[in-house]
């Protein structure tokens, strides 16, 4: 059986500025540089939404719920930049990565080792709390 996964939110990088600042581009850059650029923050037009999940956890044999859960780094930030003697303030929106987690309902994934928020929330989506 195929299952279909549920999406719980989309997020779609943009880049605001109070006036007339730096480009979209040089912003994300700037962000890519201070994260470690290690991996490439997304830009716009690119959805988390269209990331590629190819891997499947193989669950049988086991008994009990299983879930397979992915998620991707949301990044917000607040910035300001010196445009030729004028202020300008802005924000930033985007992601990076990728990342999967494969849970068993019954088993609290922060009991386990894996304390990341997305990893609990998607735990408490599919398993409901106490499962």
């Amino acid at each position: 059986m195929r299952l279909v996964p549920l999406r719980v939110r989309e997020l779609e990088p943009r880049v605001e500025t109070s006036g007339a600042g730096p480009s979209t581009e040089r912003v994300l850059a700037s962000l890519d540089k201070r994260l470690g650029g290690a991996i490439p923050v997304a830009r716009p037009g690119r959805s988390s939404a269209t990331v590629e999940h190819t891997d499947v956890a193989d669950y049988l044999g086991a008994s009990g719920r299983f879930v397979s859960a992915w998620g991707v780094r949301a990044v917000e930030a607040s910035f300001t930049a010196d445009c030729d003697g004028t202020t300008v303030y802005g924000s930033v929106s985007t992601w990076y990565g990728d990342s999967g987690a494969a849970l068993r309902c019954g088993l609290d994934p922060a009991e386990e080792g894996d304390k990341e928020q997305w990893v609990a929330e998607a735990y408490t989506l599919a398993c409901g709390d106490g499962s």
